[in-house]
């Protein structure tokens, strides 16, 4: 019985130091260029582009004031062709 506790103490520790070897691989290679760090991608404010829908960060976006209030869209297309069914 003692055995058995101490294999499985044993197989927690490496667990535990390999979920940490693991941890710390995955950082080392969001440092260098890889995956950018999840709470830069989630504090931008997303908008979504009225002409195709699409959801996309704020600093990204085209403006253009309209009658509605400001609009935000993800491309120079979709802007004129908003503006475009606008003026109809």
């Amino acid at each position: 019985m003692v055995w058995f506790l101490i294999r499985l103490l044993l197989l927690v520790i490496l667990f535990l130091l390999l979920k940490r070897l693991w941890t710390s691989l995955c950082g080392a290679v969001r440092d260098e260029g890889g995956l950018p760090p999840r709470s830069e991608t989630l504090s931008q404010p997303m908008v979504r582009d009225p002409e195709c829908g699409l959801h996309l960060p704020l600093p990204d976006a085209f403006t253009v004031q309209t009658e509605k209030g400001l609009r935000y869209f993800c491309s120079r297309e979709c802007r004129d062709a908003y503006l475009a069914k606008e003026h109809k």
